[in-house]
């Protein structure tokens, strides 16, 4: 199962609950998860101005990206931002000329050092690099947004290209929803 939005990825999380015999843990969690992005929803209707994101795939493949039709796609707008490609093609690649004159607000890379942006001279004219604007979503196992653990990256990247919205930590948020998917213990062990 590869979930491609947000919709799916709840979809699945309460067939498999059905499965298992554990609809009323799934209700919680998604109603947890619901809430935390309406939340998000709140603050981002605030902002004046709506932050770009340039998504850039794992391995260093910064030209290789997401479209409109991507769970990428999804979790960026529940970030409160928009993705900066417009096509709706799932994986497109671009070349860099596109992306320079995309010049995204922010750069969010997957198991990727934010060096390999900052250190191309090509790049050195983008809002994001000279804003140090660049976020590396690692560890993959708490990042993946093909689960329900897609809320800890919309929420990461809210509260990095939003930073005056929260009163909490990001840490702190995300530590929250660790413990509602595994509980205290194992939450505590993913974020060491």
């Amino acid at each position: 199962m590869e979930s491609g939005t947000y919709e799916q990825v709840k979809e699945e999380l309460y067939e498999i609950a059905q499965l298992i015999g554990a609809e009323q843990r799934a209700k919680e969690i998604l109603e947890f998860s619901d809430a935390l992005l309406a939340e998000v929803a709140f603050t981002t209707s605030k902002q004046k101005y709506k932050q770009s994101v340039y998504y850039a795939w794992s391995g260093g493949r910064i030209y290789s990206t997401s479209g409109r039709k991507s769970i990428t796609n999804d979790f960026i707008e529940l970030a409160g931002a928009y993705n900066v490609v417009k096509t709706e093609t799932s994986q497109p690649n671009v070349n860099p000329e596109t992306l320079i004159e995309w010049n995204p607000d922010n750069i969010v890379l997957w198991n990727t050092d934010p060096n390999l942006i900052y250190q191309r001279k090509e790049l050195q004219g983008l809002k994001a690099v000279q804003q140090q604007k660049v976020f590396n979503l690692s560890p993959a196992f708490i990042y993946n947004p093909h689960t329900i653990k897609i809320i800890v990256t919309a929420i990461y990247l809210h509260h990095h290209i939003y930073p005056d919205t929260s009163d909490l930590a990001v840490e702190v948020l995300q530590l929250k929803i660790l413990e509602k998917l595994y509980g205290q213990k194992i939450a505590k062990e993913l974020m060491s």
